[in-house]
């Protein structure tokens, strides 16, 4: 990654949209027989295989440390001072552009699937405060671009409907998908419907609990981890087996629980974090240690283990 490379950011006061260069200033050393970059503007750390990977890991932990809402004034500080604002025309013409590289995918078959970038089709148009979205006889229309190209993919959906189930427009989407879409491998495909089956040969295994619950749960002599997970996470279907296995190794080491985040309102928020799945280990009522993301088995193991009894 390069670290000039200027970020479109909108500060989280709603006052300005700003070209910044985030990862400027990033101090890239060796450390440990890896690669360390630090932005120490922020107090974020990160470490990778190699430079690229160190970078990369380190947005994770800036965007880590932008959770926790104290960090916003030293954040947007250096994103006026080190950034350029954008104008209303300028903002616009990002957020056009942003959206034009959007795909999404289309099953023609089970088997025959593809990434296909529907947006460069696509006709904006903005009226005041209103956008309009249209492309292959759909239309969506919001209060800004976001809104609007939801309200078109759902219009499309429509349209095009499934293989099961095709709507007026899927024989004449299907042919141009064919021609403009990226073909997901069928090894892809494959390695999707293992993870599926995995997930739902799993996804019991790992006992559920509320947030109110984690307190006693944490004061059984062993930490408590607990899984804050969703049905659409897609990462979530891909960590749900390998918990079940961890939970099996490990035994009485460590009680692993889960928390599905769309059944407790204020849940983020009441444990300070933004991404999912999130893995969050308590003893005696206390957090001890956090994992955000899932970079396999292996790494969630060197993780967790030096927390455990």
């Amino acid at each position: 990654m390069d670290r000039n490379h200027e970020f479109t950011v909108q500060l989280p006061d709603g006052s300005g949209t700003f070209k910044v260069a985030l990862l400027k200033d990033a101090v890239v050393a060796p450390e440990g027989g890896s690669t360390a970059a630090t932005l120490e503007w922020i107090g974020a750390h990160a470490h990778g295989a190699n430079e690229d990977e160190a970078l990369d890991a380190l947005l994770d932990s800036l965007r880590e440390a932008l959770s926790d809402e104290s960090n916003h004034p030293r954040f947007m500080e250096y994103v006026r001072t080190h950034g350029r604002q954008l104008t209303e025309e300028e903002v616009a013409q990002e957020e056009e552009g942003q959206l034009r590289q959007a795909s999404i995918r289309h099953s023609v078959t089970a088997d025959e699937q593809y990434q296909v970038p529907i947006f460069r089709e696509a006709r904006v148009t903005r009226a005041g405060s209103s956008v309009v979205v249209e492309a292959f006889g759909a239309r969506g229309s919001g209060t800004d671009l976001n809104e609007a190209a939801n309200a078109f993919v759902a219009s499309l959906n429509e349209r095009v409907g499934s293989a099961d189930s095709p709507g007026p427009a899927f024989d004449e989407f299907s042919t141009w998908v064919r021609e403009h879409g990226e073909r997901i491998p069928d090894e892809v495909l494959r390695r999707e419907r293992e993870t599926q089956q995995a997930w739902e040969s799993s996804k019991e295994t790992i006992a559920p609990i509320s947030p109110a619950d984690i307190d006693a749960e944490s004061r059984h002599g062993v930490p408590l981890l607990v899984d804050f997970w969703a049905e659409w996470c897609g990462p979530c279907r891909m960590i749900a087996p390998v918990l079940a296995q961890l939970q099996d190794e490990w035994g009485d080491r460590i009680r692993i629980r889960k928390v599905n985040v769309d059944e407790y309102e204020g849940v983020w928020d009441l444990f300070n974090f933004r991404g999912i799945p999130a893995m969050l280990l308590f003893r005696d009522g206390e957090e001890i240690h956090r994992v955000i993301g899932f970079g396999g088995k292996e790494a969630l193991v060197q993780e967790l283990e030096p927390h455990l009894s």
